[in-house]
């Protein structure tokens, strides 16, 4: 289950993000589930990054998203207490100020392949949240060389979104995880995805088109 830390009250305080995201990770514990704590845009990262510190040190079940498009994300792999470590790896979404962040496609993609390295000489858990086929092959490379077997990466993909690459990739006998937007509000979510990141409606309408 992957939840959005202003969704359990990031924005209001800290401490009660903690105690609700403490709630459900005990709460998926007991069904043998996973809780990944999800990035928002920048002004969120520092107190994300915090609750997620505490939460991890209580509760095993727990990962979290990290954007390579921030410049910060390389310091803040490092700042991670050492541990086991679980990390959705994505682009990001959100776009942020060029004084802070990459803001062209390919220092965006630069930034992630570095990222992928620092995880992996932590030994973390890598997903690869990606729908880019030339940068998934550049980070597969890269856990090959770090020594990495199937069982500590998979890739991560939105429901409806380039779904004969992900099949390509499972056929090829990588894990692939769907994400599937659900709960009341799901239509409301998907279309500000959209708004926020126009490739990934480019995206679903070749999908739903059948467009190469």
């Amino acid at each position: 289950m992957s939840v959005k830390p202003t969704h359990v009250g990031l924005s209001l305080r800290e401490d009660l993000a903690l105690e609700l995201y403490s709630d459900l990770a005990g709460h998926l514990a007991q069904l043998g589930l996973f809780l990944r704590v999800e990035m928002e845009d920048h002004p969120t990262t520092d107190g994300t990054l915090r609750v997620f510190t505490a939460l991890r040190a209580k509760h095993a079940n727990t990962g979290i998203v990290l954007q390579s498009r921030l410049f910060r994300t390389p310091k803040d792999i490092d700042a991670i207490p050492p541990g086991p470590l679980n990390v959705r790896m994505v682009k990001g979404i959100y776009l942020e100020p060029a004084q802070i962040a990459h803001t062209q496609p390919e220092p965006i993609r630069a930034a992630y392949v570095e990222c992928v390295k620092k995880l992996a000489a932590r030994k973390a858990f890598v997903a690869l949240a990606t729908h880019d086929d030339l940068l998934a092959e550049q980070c597969l490379a890269v856990l090959k060389q770090a020594g990495y077997t199937r069982e500590q990466y998979e890739f991560q993909v939105l429901m409806g979104v380039r779904e004969e690459l992900w099949k390509k990739w499972r056929e090829a006998g990588h894990t692939v995880r769907v994400y599937v937007p659900y709960g009341p509000e799901w239509r409301p979510y998907s279309i500000r995805r959209m708004r926020k990141n126009p490739q990934i409606l480019g995206h679903v309408m070749r999908s739903a088109l059948r467009i190469g």
